[in-house]
């Protein structure tokens, strides 16, 4: 048996936003220092969810949600970390793990025990092209086969790989400077938000707590709502 004072522990929907719009149209509005402020505001939130629960670890299951929302927690933290630094290129790699993360949390809790021993044992292998409507199904949701869309995997894949979606932002035209766009700035910031939003969610309904996962719910809601403008 595991135990875990959670509060001791140390966020994708990629192109899919829960109302649906697919493009960051607002991006121009919004002023991404706030955004990453806002985000890193809500991140600690999220972080002290779990403050004075002890979380009972008594099972590969409880253990691989708790380490997975631990996991998404670093994540989270690290990437507003780089873009408040303006580590452009490292905070854009941290987004294929996340995805990793949220797609595996979900699978943790809906998986059957030979699934479970699967990733305990690191020879689970994600497979894109099908977790997604598999965990839609069993969560009886509608976005992540949306959100793990081919396109989405392959800018996901080169931008971890040093790809050419990370060598073509280091440049401006004909300058040697970098040049990631607002919009996809916002896009990994409400990424990393989501998978740490719903791993929390996953994660205080798996250990019944009913309070902190109503709570995280509504600050998912609240933290979707934005204002028309943000003064730049």
């Amino acid at each position: 048996m595991v135990r875990e004072r959670s509060g001791e522990g140390v966020g994708i929907r990629g192109q899919h936003r829960a109302n649906g719009r697919i493009e960051r149209g607002w991006a121009e509005a919004m002023n991404v220092r706030e955004e990453i402020a806002r985000a890193s505001r809500y991140g600690r939130q999220l972080e002290t969810m779990l403050d004075g629960k002890e979380v009972t670890a008594t099972s590969d299951r409880d253990i691989l949600i708790i380490g997975y929302r631990s996991l998404l927690l670093d994540y989270q933290t690290s990437i507003v970390t780089l873009l408040e630094q303006e580590l452009y290129g490292g905070a854009f790699a941290l987004l294929r793990p996340t995805v990793e993360g949220w797609v595996r949390i979900h699978i943790a809790k809906m998986g059957t025990d030979e699934t479970v021993l699967q990733l305990k044992n690191d020879t689970y292998r994600v497979d894109f092209s099908r977790v997604g409507e598999e965990i839609d199904k069993a969560f009886e949701l509608e976005f992540f086969e949306k959100s793990l869309n081919k396109a989405v995997r392959e800018a996901l894949h080169s931008y971890t790989h040093s790809g050419w979606f990370q060598v073509a932002r280091r440049f401006n035209e004909t300058e040697f400077e970098s040049r990631y766009s607002d919009g996809a700035i916002l896009n990994v910031l409400e990424g990393s938000m989501t998978a740490l939003f719903m791993a929390t969610i996953v994660t205080t309904k798996h250990f019944g707590f009913e309070k902190e996962w109503q709570r995280t719910h509504d600050l998912f809601s609240e933290y979707n709502k934005r204002p028309l403008e943000v003064s730049k």
